[in-house]
This record gives C-alpha cells, sequence and structure tokens, in this order.
C-alpha cells in the first residue's frame, strides 16, 4: 500500500523498514512513515541554486509520521538507532557512497555533507541502512511488529515533485485461538463410550477474544458422535457443535469439551477424528487426533460408590454410580469422585478406592472384567439454636467442620447466656436443664437451648468532666440499678482509645461494689488491688496511669453509686472514656462510651539544694524531692544526692548519699569497699557511713514531707582526697516509678 504527500519543492519518500508474513489468523495491516529521503531543488528559488540536497531523518517513535489514518489507540513504533546508514548517488553512470554512520530516532542527516551541483544531473539515490529489529516493539497489548533488518530506499530525479510511497506494514494480530484435541489408550472394535478431550486455548499476550467461540467436530466414518459437552458451553443434542461468548483472556483456556463417541464393529484403524475453533465466524484453528482401533474385545468394568449411589467422573463425564462400561484392555482411563457430596444433613467424604487410587487417578484396562468401588465415610450436621435468638449461644467441642462431625463422633454442647439472660434448658436431641451435654453425631441432630431473661442490665448514666486534658483529674462515674445500688456487683472506667484497648496503652480502673476496694489492671497482665478509697497507696498503677487511691471516694444513694478515681496520667495520647457495670444476676451493660480525654504525662517537679553553692569541708546539705498529687509522703522509691566532679564520678573520688523511702534507710556508696554501706535510720547515731572520700552524720539527718515533698537535711564531712571545685547531683524514683536521672542541682568547693 502505498500512499502520497504533495510538498512543493520537495521529494520525500517513505521507506520500508517491516515487511509482511504469512498468518493463519486474520489481521489488520497500517502504513507508517520512519523515514523520510528529500532531494530539494534549491535553484527555485528557495536558496543559492546550483546546489542539490538530500535530507534524511528517522522517524521511529510517530505514530502519525507517515500520514495514513491511524485508529486512535494505535500503538507507537519503539525509537530504533538506524546503523551503518549510507548514500549512494549516481551520477552519469558512476556512484559516489557517502557514509552516514549511525541516525538516532528525529535526527536530520546533516545536509551539508549531502550536497551536489545541481548542474550535475544524478541518476538515482539510494539510502540504505540496517537496525536492530530484536529492539522493535509497539505500545499497546495484543500487537505485533513483522519486521525486516535492512532498510533500503532509492529515488530518481525522473519526477522530482512528486512523492513516492513504498509500503511497509504493521501487523496487529487477532487473539491466537487454538484447539487441541487428545484419548486415552486405543479405542476397540464395537467399543462404546469412548470419549475425546478438546481444549480451546489463547496464546500468551494475545487480545481477549470477542464474538461467538464455536467448536465443531469432523467424526470419521468408523466412529458415531454420540454426546458432547463441557461447564459453560451450549452444545445441542444430536448435533456436533459447542459454542460459547464469554471472552477468552490471552494466556488462559475454557473449560475442556468431552466429546462421546461408539466405535464400529468394522471400524478400520487408524480413526482420524477432526475439531475446529472458530472465533466470530472465522476458522481460528483446527487439529486431529489419530486413533489406533484394536481388534481385541473390550470388558466389562463396574465402578460403584460405597454407600452406593453417589457422583462421579469417567474419562470427564459426570455419572451417578453403578456404572458399568466396556474398556479395551490396556487402554487408559481416568476416574474422580467428588468430596464431600450429600444433602439433608448427611454427607459423605471421600476414604479410598479398592485399587488404592488416589481420588483422581488413572486406571488402565483390565484384562477380565473387574469392579472398582470408591468407599466413602459418614458425616453428620449439628444444628444448634438459641430460643430466643439473642438470648445465648450454644457451644460445640470440638468444633466441626461447617457444623458436620464424622459418624460417632462424641460432641459436648454447652449454652452461654447473653446479657441479660440464664440458661433453663435443652430440647431436640438432647433435653434437661443441666448445662453443658454430650451428644454422639450417628444422624443429622438439632439441639436447642432456651434462655430466659433475668433482669434490666445496669444503667452507664454519665462521666464528669466528659472531656477535656489534663495530667491530674478527679473523674465522677455515675451507675445505676434498678433494684438500688447495693445489687451492683462492681463498676469500670477504661480510658483507652477501643474498648479492647486497641493495642495502646490504658487506664482500667475496676471497682469491687460488694467488697469496697479499687483495682487497677497492671501491666503485668492481671488486676492489682484491693485498696480501700481514701487509704494511701501507690499500688494501683501501670504505665499510663497511676490511682490516687487516698484522694478516691465512692458514695451511694437509691438506685445510683458514684466513683470517684483520683487520676495522675503518665503518658500522652488521646483516649476515650468507656463505662462498664455488672449486677449480681451477672447482667452485664456492656462497654458504653461516655467521653474522651487527652492525657498528658504529669512533670516530676524540680529537684533542689540547699544552699545550691558555697565552700567547706563540713556541711549540712537540705535536699528537696517533689512528690505527685495526692501521693505526697507516699513510703515507696528513693532519692539520691551526688557531690563528684561529674555525675559518672569524674574518675575523681565522691561522696554519694542513698535513701530508701520504704525502707526509711541512708546508705553510703563506698568507693574503698565497692559496694553501698548502711542502711542506718535517720536520726540514730552511727560511724558506719564513711569512707576516704566523706562521712555522713545520721544522727543529725533528718527526713520530712513538708508541702508535698520529701524533704532531706544531711549533714556531711568532705575529705581531703575530695579536694576541689565539686558538682551537687540529685535523683529520684518516685512514687510513680519514674526515675530522674542525675540533675545538677549545684556546685562546692571543697577545701
Amino acid at each position: 500500500m502505498a500512499f502520497m504527500r504533495s510538498t512543493w519543492g520537495r521529494i520525500r519518500l517513505f521507506v520500508l523498514c517491516f515487511s509482511l508474513p504469512l498468518v493463519t489468523s486474520a489481521a489488520t495491516s497500517y502504513n507508517l512513515g520512519v523515514i523520510t529521503l528529500d532531494s530539494l531543488i534549491l535553484g527555485n528559488g528557495l536558496a543559492a541554486p546550483g546546489i542539490t540536497v538530500f535530507n534524511i531523518v528517522n522517524l521511529t517513535g510517530d505514530p502519525v509520521s507517515g500520514g495514513a489514518a491511524l485508529p486512535q489507540d494505535f500503538p507507537v513504533v519503539t525509537p530504533v538507532t538506524f546503523s551503518n546508514a549510507q548514500l549512494t548517488v549516481v551520477v552519469g553512470g558512476t556512484p559516489s557512497v557517502i557514509s552516514l554512520g549511525s541516525i538516532a530516532p528525529g535526527v536530520f542527516t546533516p545536509s551539508t555533507s549531502l550536497q551536489f551541483p545541481d548542474t550535475t544531473q544524478f541518476d538515482s539515490a539510494t539510502f540504505t541502512a540496517t537496525m536492530n529489529t530484536t529492539s522493535l516493539s509497539l505500545s499497546g497489548g495484543g500487537t505485533t511488529v513483522i519486521n525486516s533488518a535492512q532498510v533500503t530506499a532509492t529515488i530518481t530525479p525522473s519526477a522530482p515533485h512528486l512523492q513516492r510511497g513504498v509500503d511497509f506494514a504493521v501487523l496487529q494480530t487477532s487473539a491466537g485461538v487454538t484447539v487441541t484435541k487428545t484419548h486415552s489408550g486405543n479405542f476397540a472394535l464395537g467399543q462404546t463410550g469412548a470419549t475425546y478431550i478438546i481444549t480451546v486455548s489463547n496464546a500468551a499476550g494475545s487480545t481477549s477474544t470477542s464474538g461467538t467461540v464455536t467448536v465443531t467436530e469432523t467424526i470419521p466414518s468408523g466412529l458415531t458422535l454420540v454426546s458432547m459437552a463441557g461447564t459453560g458451553w451450549t452444545c445441542p443434542n444430536s448435533g456436533n457443535t459447542c459454542s460459547r461468548s464469554d471472552a477468552l483472556a490471552g494466556g488462559a483456556s475454557y473449560p475442556p469439551i468431552t466429546a462421546t463417541v461408539n466405535v464400529a464393529a468394522n471400524a478400520t484403524s487408524p480413526q482420524v477424528n477432526q475439531v475446529s475453533v472458530s472465533v466470530g465466524g472465522t476458522t481460528a484453528s483446527s487439529a486431529t487426533d489419530s486413533t489406533t482401533v484394536g481388534s481385541g474385545s473390550p470388558v466389562s468394568v463396574t465402578l460403584a460408590t460405597n454407600p452406593t449411589g453417589l457422583a462421579m467422573v469417567i474419562d470427564g463425564s459426570s455419572v451417578t454410580a453403578p456404572q458399568t462400561v466396556s474398556w479395551v484392555p490396556g487402554s487408559n482411563h481416568t476416574v474422580n469422585v467428588t468430596s464431600p457430596q450429600g444433602a439433608g444433613g448427611t454427607r459423605y467424604v471421600f476414604s479410598n478406592w479398592s485399587d488404592a487410587g488416589a481420588q483422581s487417578h488413572t486406571i488402565v484396562g483390565p484384562a477380565t472384567g473387574t469392579t472398582y468401588i470408591a468407599n466413602f465415610s459418614a458425616q453428620y450436621l449439628l444444628t444448634a439454636n438459641a430460643s430466643p435468638a439473642n438470648g445465648g449461644t450454644v457451644v460445640a467441642n470440638p468444633a466441626g467442620s461447617s457444623g458436620y462431625y464424622d459418624s460417632g463422633t462424641t460432641v459436648q454442647l454447652t449454652a452461654t447466656p447473653a446479657t441479660g439472660y440464664a440458661f433453663t434448658q435443652f430440647s431436640g436431641d438432647i433435653v434437661g436443664a443441666t448445662n453443658s451435654q454430650p451428644i454422639v453425631m450417628s444422624a443429622p441432630h438439632t439441639v436447642t437451648a432456651a434462655f430466659t431473661s433475668v433482669g434490666t442490665a445496669p444503667s452507664i448514666i454519665s462521666v464528669s468532666p466528659s472531656s477535656g486534658t489534663g495530667a491530674t483529674q478527679s473523674f465522677t462515674g455515675a451507675y445505676a440499678a434498678a433494684n438500688g445500688y447495693h445489687d451492683l456487683q462492681w463498676v469500670q472506667m477504661l480510658f483507652a482509645v477501643a474498648s479492647d484497648g486497641g493495642g495502646q496503652s490504658y487506664c482500667f480502673v475496676h471497682y469491687d461494689v460488694q467488697g469496697n476496694g479499687f483495682w487497677v489492671y497492671g501491666d503485668g497482665g492481671f488486676f492489682v488491688g484491693p485498696i480501700t478509697p481514701g487509704t494511701a497507696s501507690n499500688r494501683l498503677q501501670n504505665s499510663l496511669c497511676a490511682l490516687n487511691t487516698l484522694g478516691s471516694t465512692v458514695t451511694g444513694s437509691g438506685a445510683t453509686l458514684t466513683i470517684n478515681p483520683s487520676l495522675i496520667f503518665k503518658q500522652s495520647g488521646a483516649r476515650n472514656i468507656y463505662m462498664r457495670a455488672m449486677n449480681e444476676a451477672q447482667v452485664d451493660s456492656g462497654w458504653v462510651q461516655r467521653g474522651t480525654w487527652s492525657v498528658g504525662p504529669a512533670g516530676v517537679g524540680t529537684l533542689s539544694v540547699v544552699p545550691a553553692s558555697g565552700t567547706g569541708a563540713t556541711q549540712t546539705f537540705t535536699l528537696t524531692y517533689p512528690d505527685p498529687p495526692g501521693f505526697a509522703g507516699a513510703a515507696f522509691g528513693w532519692v539520691q544526692f551526688l557531690v563528684a566532679a561529674a555525675s559518672d564520678g569524674g574518675g575523681q573520688p565522691f561522696c554519694y548519699l542513698h535513701y530508701d523511702r520504704a525502707g526509711n534507710g541512708l546508705w553510703m556508696y563506698s568507693s574503698d569497699v565497692g559496694f553501698f554501706l548502711g542502711p542506718i535510720t535517720p536520726g540514730t547515731t552511727s560511724n558506719a557511713l564513711s569512707s576516704s572520700a566523706c562521712s555522713i552524720n545520721t544522727a543529725g539527718t533528718t527526713v520530712t514531707n513538708s508541702g508535698g515533698n520529701l524533704v532531706i537535711a544531711a549533714p556531711i564531712t568532705l575529705k581531703g582526697p575530695m579536694s576541689g571545685s565539686k558538682k551537687l547531683f540529685q535523683r529520684t524514683l518516685d512514687v510513680l516509678n519514674r526515675d530522674t536521672g542525675w540533675q545538677q542541682t549545684g556546685t562546692w568547693i571543697i577545701p
């Protein structure tokens, strides 16, 4: 196919760079110019007369350069570099060869190297080049490029103002649909029910099929077509075709078709069976299958199931057992059974074949009549109901596979009431008020657990404040029970991102109404407590919060119980506030969200020493360590004081005092012996806390709690090895288990 474009004063030649081969499937060809060869006669006023200029440009990568009417989705040719390019100009029968080397996509050759005097009439100009065909491709699926490695084009001056075109082809193929046909073993004279398997496939990389796909059987004279069948195929009775219209993607295959035939008693051998496939009415592929027909007589083979009457597949055909077929001795046949299968609460699961074959396996035709049996085991369905449906559930142990159990299995059934309900009795295939009963699965069984309402769930009234931000807060939570607050067993308050914790830290406060005790769910995975409201304790805490039990109260009046947990938080983050309660009848309200709170870590306060600076070998240092709000004076944790060149001692002698709050004991680290000396109770006379660096006057040491602070006044004598400028450091592990680390709070000069 050639095409023209008129260009005044210019000859443009579109060069062949792809060739069109013979193919067996339908295709559409398009022209697309990729190289131009121009002869510009400059004597026409466009430039200085007397010069002929040849221009060559590589236009690969341009989908419309040829000017052809191309579809909108036509793919673009991959840009390709042309190698070994040269122009041969013949003048007076003598060729002149100009080497152009490589021409990249979109590049013009330098026109100055291709100029010839206009007064010299050229006979012809031929452009040649090579290209790497393996790198050629088109964008878009389902398209094939057919190409050649050599590019050649020739023009003559006989028609200098006419454009000449040379065809090349871009082949856009249809789907690569093929058909195959197979059979197992040899057929026998007079055999009935012999089968062929027909498969239609679409080649990988091909476009999906469009239109009706039709398979046509052409049966030889020695065979009689009995039937054709396949999943998704429409195969008319007494016909020799099957068809379908759903698209077949590239690289996929349709479900196979089974063609069943009978062999004539006088059939010749071989019998050549033919099949073809068409797409949209156009034949796409055909195949033949040559079948040897032996003279041996087929034998009767019976295929059965135990129990009888179950489904099986013989050579691709679905049947109901038992079936008797005629097989040629030595021929191959495939048998399979569906598992599980059944209905009405009874199903059967494949166990084994009598010949020890797999569930799907090949049987070689026996020499004499044989019976093959597929054995199954029975399973029965257990149906467990609750009445009313929202009254609870029935738990089966062990759990069945979709409710089915092997025959003879003993299953334990336990009724679990929902909130507000209690179990009363079983009915059906087990009866009685005893909860958790066994049942033996010897048939399909149905059991119903009856539940009755036991009362109204406790009410979750409110929390105050219901929103806000802060590190410390006393919350007020109100709960109610229809029979009075004394009927409440316990109430709870949860600060968390979700009612199940949400995978983040949470603060879980539990109040035992009957035992009058607070509990907090700890980091160890269990509740810590109980602590009576109004009692000082630091036990109820975890990584997110601590409950100030001294500042927490509980009151009750009529139906309403009010708890006032005083909380201090240790981390930052947004949390929801959930509330929950259970009454004495075990009716649980479940978690109810009543607010939100943005928690933040409470500060540890400022550590200080007086005096914070000075000079001297003997000095009483007054050390202050703040307690968290609500925990003032709590006998928990420890405080420390260090006089040293650095917090790690700095490689020089140091004086290191430690006070254990829980044990009310003073200790001093002695580098002379390498361990702590003590404990000595403050106010007790002792010279035990002494080393070469310093000594502590324990008799003169006092420990007091003042204004929410722990205050220690410690007379210390700093000895000769400590001489020089030193720093004063303090550290505490407070009642919330927070370690401040060493903090410098002053300086001191030791003479």
